[in-house]
């Protein structure tokens, strides 16, 4: 067996539950993610799923709140339309609250795929040592439960500034899983990680771009008629 300098620990994680996986990669002490890296039951189905069905619940809860919102605010004037009109803004509902969580689901998954890749790719040139799956491990037990707590605090008024900083100490968080998984120094550990930001961030804004060009002026029509039609004065009969 390749010694990766963490197997002395191993039988720390043994048979620890998710949820103190958890409470280790988002509140590290010590050798916290030393000791994630070496857990015997690490693995990338596990973390797939962990982000998969934290991404889905959490996304799904905004989705439904927000749809609450915007239907209680939409109401007078969808009160206005025909009975098979309204039947068909619910259905169109129903099955978006139902569908883009589970997409979102989906992109979280593939979000933790590509970092991971990208991450280990890039901590090996750098002489790292550590797996893909171990890396990937570490980064879907600090990535779920930091969802959870972004999740959290957007409906509180105050707290919702805080997600800048929630995205920094993830970023914390990223530079020392690679540290730990691939026994790398605090330098490369930042640059690997500076990396992958860098070039996710700016691959979502070219996505981003892509998106608006193509159906900028479709989003238009749409915002542009549904405010016409509130501001238009319903009929006094």
């Amino acid at each position: 067996m390749r010694d990766y300098g963490y197997q002395d620990i191993s039988l720390e994680t043994a048979g620890l539950p998710w949820y103190k996986i958890w409470w280790k990669a988002i509140v590290p002490e010590g050798q916290a993610y030393e000791i994630i890296a070496a857990d015997p039951g690490a693995s990338v189905g596990k973390a797939c799923l962990w982000v998969f069905l934290t991404s889905m619940v959490c996304n799904g809860i905004i989705i439904l709140l927000m749809g609450a919102l915007f239907g209680f605010m939409a109401l007078p004037a969808i009160s206005e339309f025909d009975k098979s009109t309204i039947e068909n803004i619910g259905l169109i509902s129903v099955t978006l609250a139902c569908l883009l969580p589970i997409v979102f689901g989906l992109m979280g998954v593939v979000i933790l795929l590509l970092m991971s890749g990208l991450s280990h790719a890039i901590a090996g040139l750098l002489g790292g040592t550590g797996t893909f799956t171990k890396l990937a491990y570490a980064f879907g037990a600090y990535m779920a439960p930091l969802m959870i707590v972004s999740t959290a605090i957007t409906f509180i008024p105050v707290a919702n500034y805080m997600g800048f900083l929630i995205g920094i100490y993830g970023l914390v968080l990223n530079i020392m899983a690679v540290k730990a998984v691939h026994q790398l120094d605090w330098g490369r550990s930042i640059a690997s990680s500076a990396v992958i930001w860098v070039g996710l961030m700016g691959c979502m804004a070219c996505v981003i771009l892509v998106v608006l060009i193509i159906a900028g002026p479709s989003i238009g029509n749409v915002f542009s008629g549904a405010i016409d039609y509130l501001a238009t004065p319903t009929p006094a009969w």
